[in-house]
Formats: structure tokens, sequence, C-alpha cells
């Protein structure tokens, strides 16, 4: 009996914190805020977006390239085909730094606008050896 008084009160805290969250929310919504996702200003006043794609020589994607916005704590990393999507960076002149394996890092400069999308793209030169190892053959007898 005592542990089902326990599961009872602890149904309904959690009943009574999801209300809490949800009406507020509610609230928003119909003082005429858009939802989250919604596709309207959810970005800030103060923010935009930054896409690219990295290649090398212009043909081939490069796959798991870190992508951040210098100054910032944003950042993201290529899919397989080479793209990225940055949300949130703030409106002006950023940097944006691309560092792969086995290439250069590059910094290139993108203005960002409210609301909109800005398109930054890097295209790096053949990929080079970052060390080599020396062969050693082992063997038992």
């Amino acid at each position: 009996m005592f542990t089902d008084g326990r599961r009872l009160a602890a149904c309904g805290i959690a009943l009574a914190l999801v209300l809490a969250l949800a009406i507020p929310a509610a609230a928003q919504q119909k003082a005429g805020a858009p939802a989250p996702g919604a596709g309207g200003p959810a970005l800030g006043a103060g923010s935009g977006k930054v896409t690219g794609r990295i290649l090398e020589k212009g043909k081939e994607p490069i796959a798991y390239a870190n992508v951040i916005v210098l100054g910032t704590k944003l950042g993201t990393m290529t899919d397989e085909a080479g793209t990225y999507l940055l949300i949130g960076v703030p409106v002006g002149p950023v940097q944006i730094q691309v560092q792969a394996t086995g290439y250069d890092k590059q910094v290139q400069t993108v203005q960002v606008n409210a609301g909109a999308t800005s398109t930054m793209n890097f295209e790096f030169g053949a990929q080079k050896i970052t060390k080599t190892f020396e062969e050693i053959e082992v063997r038992a007898e």
C-alpha cells in the first residue's frame, strides 16, 4: 500500500511539472509567437545561418571535417557529401575555420545577416601525407 502511495505521488509531481512547462509555451503560441521549427524567425534578431560544402580539388567531398565559427562556441562537422550547416551564427562578418584530417586548416570570412542563410564553400588541395612510419617485420622461430 505504501509503494502505491509513492507511485501516485511521483505521477502527480510529474504531471504537475509537465503542466507547469506546457502552459507558458501554449500562452506564447496563442500570443502569435511561432512554434519552434515552424520556419519563422526562430533564430532570433541577432543570428543567421551559414551553410556550404567542403571539397578536395573542387571534385571529391571531404567528409567529417570540423567547421567552427571563430570567437564562438559554434561548430559542426561535415556529412558524407561534404556539406555543413551552422545555425545561430551572430550577425556581421564572422570567420569560419575548417580543419580536416590530412589537410591544412583554412579560414574564410563571411557576412551573416539576421534570419538569412549565407553560403561559404571551401576547396582544399590534395591530401598531404601527415606521417610515414618505418616498416618493422617480426618473426617468431
